[in-house]
């Protein structure tokens, strides 16, 4: 008898328990976890396209993804009311453009703080949202 067959039985057995170990590690990944594309800046759940708001409950399961989407949320709240506050500026100061002879006004020095201070708040904020799903997704799998 040689050991040829014995060795390519133990070789298969091996390779189905490794094969149907990972099968389920897959599932649990696929379906619990977020997904975030990077190239359109998009988050997906299930394979479906998510909106911060239908997120929001998962991210605040777990204290170490609540903090960072807490985060989130006040400094892009922060970011766009002093976007909102400039943008709204600039068209004040476009109404009365005819009746000050300057440009420098407080309405045009409100429009570039706020562009200035609110584009990038609200574009680092989601730095913050992308390490909570991050993180989301490290305690989903830390259950496995």
């Amino acid at each position: 008898m040689t050991l040829k067959p014995v060795i390519l039985f133990s070789m298969t057995l091996i390779f189905c328990f490794v094969a149907k170990s990972q099968d389920t590690t897959q599932r649990v990944v696929k379906d619990d976890t977020i997904k975030y594309v990077d190239k359109n800046e998009r988050f997906y759940l299930n394979d479906k396209k998510t909106q911060v708001a239908d997120l929001k409950p998962l991210l605040l399961k777990y204290n170490s993804s609540a903090f960072e989407f807490k985060q989130y949320q006040r400094r892009a709240t922060l970011g766009t009311l002093l976007l909102l506050t400039g943008i709204t500026s600039g068209i004040i100061a476009l109404t009365r453009l005819n009746k000050d002879k300057h440009f420098f006004t407080p309405y045009t020095i409100t429009l570039f703080a706020g562009g200035l201070i609110g584009i990038p708040l609200t574009i680092w904020s989601k730095k913050h949202l992308r390490k909570s799903a991050t993180l989301y997704n490290k305690e989903i799998l830390k259950g496995l």
